[in-house]
């Protein structure tokens, strides 16, 4: 039952986007400008960015390093009114390769109010692997609403043997 379920899952994940692991290095001088530019840049264009724009314009901000961009990251997944563009800017705050991120993620979490945003937080969350929050993913994995898939799927992206227990758990 273990290996059809870790079958299963392993068939979502690879027709859904997956993250690759490490941290990006910490930008400083004039690679932190740039960056701090590209992040204004986003903001100004944001306010009349359509979805499919701000989808795009999250994508410009993956795997930089910058504090203020996990910041503007943190802000999106709390505030757009787009449970998608949430999920995808929880995407981004995995890939922007700060490990607090993680911290933040959670933080959002408990504060969400409706099931789609508690899946936007949850989803990514299993890429940060035994760091993950476990306890937090189990609770939500037998949650009754959207976010339970999200939680399941960020358990098989933690890959270990407490995960998977975990998932057949529940799959039961």
């Amino acid at each position: 039952m273990r290996m059809m379920i870790r079958n299963v899952l392993i068939v979502l994940l690879l027709f859904g986007a997956c993250v690759p692991g490490g941290a990006a290095d910490v930008l400083k001088g004039d690679e932190a400008k740039d960056a701090k530019e590209r992040l204004k840049d986003v903001k100004k264009d944001w306010k009349s960015a359509t979805k499919a724009d701000k989808l795009a314009l999250l994508r410009t901000l993956e795997r930089v390093p910058e504090k203020t961009i996990g910041h503007f990251l943190e802000d999106v997944v709390a505030d757009d009114v787009d449970d998608l563009v949430a999920e995808r800017a929880a995407y981004t705050l995995v890939r922007h390769g700060d490990p607090e991120d993680g911290e933040e993620l959670i933080k959002l979490l408990k504060k969400a109010s409706t099931p789609g945003r508690r899946a936007a937080c949850l989803r990514w969350l299993g890429q940060y692997g035994e760091k993950a929050p476990l306890k937090d993913l189990k609770k939500a994995a037998v949650e009754d609403d959207a976010s339970a898939e999200a939680a399941t799927m960020a358990l098989a992206d933690i890959d270990t043997d407490e995960a998977w227990n975990t998932i057949e758990v529940v799959a039961q």
